[in-house]
């Protein structure tokens, strides 16, 4: 049995409340350290983040956009490949200062029944890495709907107000002299004529006249391109009309891939086989021919009336190919909306 003394006994004392004064000064200290690393390495993802984000937001909506994705989106859609991961490159000024991965990667994905690009990047800030991953919807809803006509008559009343404002974005503002046009494609886009008829040769080379009332002899331009857009618009006179195919030669079937615009009437002569988009305004679809012409794409029209006259006399497909493909040269047809953000942090 071991007896301390009363001065044995105050200074065993002391030296424990030492002891336990030193470890919770050991330990606060430790405590402090490690909230101040937790702190720091916090703020580093968060610098991560943020970092990768930016690259995000500057791939959809900074010139990187018009400069880089837009391109990868438009050759997607027109060669109907959507298989292929493409990139691009961020410049230097806009990464951050330990970063130095410049890299964002392009992909195509459908998701429920939508067509969206899926951008992926990463970012680095102190040794703390976030990879990110965004989808985005591409194109107009109007246009994924399985909907081979779109008129007042075929789209839901929740989305009217959205039909009528894309008809008037067609319209108004469609320009094709601003727009890059492929060098297999025929381009007109016409005011003053009142007629066009469009006519296939037996070699697959292609004839159209222009006429008007004033006019003795109709002008004539031939050409041999595979695909053609034809904008024709109504400038006072005359009702319009284009004219597709010849009675006289009722055994060819016209083979014709492209988009129509028109304001009047689209008159159908013969067989036909379109592969496009028809958009048909103050006017109708006239089927002159025994054999109901076919259409693969999808038609607008802003009457109420035309779609039964529609159905009644064409075979309609729609298919989504022609849409995507010939779709980019209308306003309104890409409709850019980012659906999800996913982040994935590692160190």
């Amino acid at each position: 049995m071991i007896v301390f003394g009363d001065d044995g006994f105050i200074s065993l004392m002391v030296l424990i409340i030492m002891s336990i004064i030193l470890i919770s000064s050991t330990y606060l200290g430790y405590t402090i350290k490690l909230e101040n690393l937790i702190l720091v390495s916090t703020n580093n993802e968060i610098q991560s983040y943020y970092l990768s984000e930016g690259k995000i937001l500057m791939s959809f909506y900074d010139h990187y956009y018009e400069d880089s994705l837009y391109p990868i989106i438009l050759k997607a859609f027109r060669n109907n490949n959507f298989k292929d991961i493409q990139e691009f490159s961020l410049e230097d000024a806009d990464l951050g200062k330990d970063d130095s991965f410049n890299k964002v990667l392009v992909s195509f994905e459908d998701i429920d029944h939508r067509k969206s690009v899926i951008i992926k990047t990463e970012a680095e800030y102190k040794g703390r890495k976030t990879k990110m991953l965004a989808s985005a919807s591409l194109v107009n809803g109007l246009f994924e709907m399985n909907n081979p006509i779109l008129s007042l008559t075929t789209v839901d009343s929740e989305v009217e107000n959205d039909f009528s404002h894309l008809l008037a974005s067609i319209y108004l503002e469609m320009d094709l002299n601003s727009i890059d046009i492929p060098l297999n494609t025929y381009i007109r886009e016409v005011s003053s004529y009142e007629k066009l008829s469009l006519q296939q040769k037996e070699d697959k080379t292609y004839t159209i006249s222009f006429e008007r009332e004033s006019m003795i002899e109709p002008y004539v331009e031939n050409f041999d391109k595979g695909e053609f857009i034809i904008a024709m618009r109504r400038d006072g006179g005359l009702r319009r009309a284009l004219i597709l195919g010849d009675e006289i030669e009722e055994d060819m079937t016209m083979d014709l891939n492209g988009l129509i615009f028109v304001e009047g009437d689209v008159i159908v002569r013969g067989n036909l086989n379109f592969n496009g988009i028809m958009i048909v305004k103050d006017g109708e679809i006239v089927v002159n021919s025994e054999n109901k012409p076919n259409i693969n794409g999808i038609i607008i029209c802003g009457s109420e009336r035309d779609r039964e006259i529609i159905e009644e006399k064409i075979n309609l497909l729609y298919d989504k190919t022609y849409i995507y493909k010939y779709g980019l040269y209308l306003p309104g047809f890409l409709d850019l909306k980012v659906d999800s953000v996913k982040v994935n942090m590692k160190g």
